[in-house]
């Protein structure tokens, strides 16, 4: 069943008030009319069953009829923390392939994208230009959530430099995806959970780290190296800048979940 985004605001009492597109969703495609049942999630990752009780048009703080929904909460699921928490440390690729890995790695369940500069990024964008695509990369996630329909909506931070990123929490195991490395992240993975660095018995949090189109350079790994971040590979092939977080992310899933 598809389910539908609401903003915290839009939760009141036991009630939630849906506006937008979302609306014409409900109504024109899935057909939808008073007393009907729909899913609705919100970002805190909670989850709730509405029976509508309520269509009809408003007016909007521009003066247009906009189409709004009303509908009492009949069931509330608080889907709590992950399994795993993976965090996307992506270097700045071109604005499609970029696109292509915050859609995919939304679908396949990673906490938080993180983009950054990195000495070989081939993209340069200024201010206005990151404020845009920030924009546009936080809809492609949400949409891909509401798609893949996942319960959380992974934060997408505004990008940062390469040696601000590497100076983040240094409790969780953190990981640099590098072609030279023969470091496999099997083994890597092995490692950890036998010595219980994090306490299995917790939530474990990953960082990963994956580079632009050319790859991390030397003296980037060597950061990373002194900032207890572990360079590992993905095996034999070169994988494209744009496919090593989406595998990286399903390969440490896969031994976390399953």
């Amino acid at each position: 069943m598809p389910q539908f985004f609401v903003l915290p605001e839009w939760i009141k009492d036991n009630k939630i008030t849906i506006f937008g597109e979302e609306v014409l969703h409900i109504v024109k495609v899935l057909r939808k009319k008073e007393g009907d049942f729909i899913d609705v999630f919100d970002k805190g990752g909670n989850k709730y069953k509405i029976r509508i009780s309520l269509i009809d048009k408003i007016k909007s703080k521009r003066g247009k009829k906009i189409l709004s929904l009303e509908g009492e909460i009949i069931t509330k699921k608080d889907y709590g923390e992950e399994n795993i928490k993976i965090i996307l440390y992506q270097a700045l690729i071109k604005s499609h392939n970029m696109d292509f890995v915050i859609r995919k790695c939304t679908e396949i369940g990673v906490h938080s994208i993180i983009p950054f500069f990195s000495e070989r990024c081939v993209v340069k964008y200024n201010k206005n230009v990151l404020e845009k695509k920030l924009l546009r990369w936080r809809n492609i996630a949400f949409q891909a959530v509401k798609q893949s329909l996942g319960e959380k909506t992974p934060e997408i931070e505004t990008p940062r430099e390469f040696s601000d990123v590497l100076m983040g929490k240094r409790s969780c195991l953190s990981l640099i995806f590098w072609e030279q490395e023969i470091n496999n992240l099997k083994s890597v993975l092995m490692d950890y959970r036998k010595q219980a660095i994090s306490g299995f018995n917790q939530i474990p949090e990953v960082r990963i780290f994956i580079g632009p189109e050319g790859g991390f350079s030397e003296s980037e790994i060597k950061k990373a190296r002194a900032a207890n971040v572990i360079p590992v590979g993905l095996g034999k092939r070169i994988l494209r800048a744009e496919t090593a977080g989406i595998v990286a992310i399903s390969m440490i899933s896969y031994e976390y979940l399953f």
